[in-house]
């Protein structure tokens, strides 16, 4: 609970797993690898290149939806769940045998990520090398 804590776990930690909330900016100062679980936002930018991003799913009318379908209903960016709400999208927390699975999968030095150059959401973006997304893994 002390902010004193999570500075001294994350400095001498091998790697950081959670979500995208406060204590993941203090492993990317560390420059730490991390693993970011439950995420909602796709175009945010990570200055850091040993990142693996595994979001929460997202459902309309009980589909799931795929990473375009996300972006062409706006909600690449939305923090507010509000959005969610009003275009009928629910969202489900990733399960601990998914986490289990990213951990095995970033153990085992696995480099198998979801290519999303030829998407055009993806290419319409500032500093797309740089976004969230581009670190999701192939089995997702």
């Amino acid at each position: 609970d002390s902010h004193f804590d999570q500075f001294y776990l994350i400095k001498y930690c091998n790697f950081y797993v959670g979500t995208l909330s406060g204590p993941w900016a203090l492993a990317n100062l560390f420059k730490k690898d991390i693993i970011l679980t439950s995420t909602v936002v796709f175009n945010f930018p990570i200055i850091n290149p040993n990142f693996i991003n595994l979001p929460k799913h997202f459902y309309l009318n009980e589909k799931k939806l795929n990473i375009s379908e996300i972006f062409d209903l706006g909600l690449e960016c939305a923090w507010n769940y509000r959005d969610y709400e009003k275009k009928n999208v629910t969202l489900k927390n990733n399960s601990s045998d998914e986490i289990l699975k990213l951990l095995n999968f970033y153990l085992n030095k696995k480099k198998d990520f979801k290519d999303f150059k030829n998407y055009s959401f993806y290419n319409n973006e500032k500093y797309k090398e740089y976004l969230i997304i581009n670190k999701i893994p192939i089995w997702y």
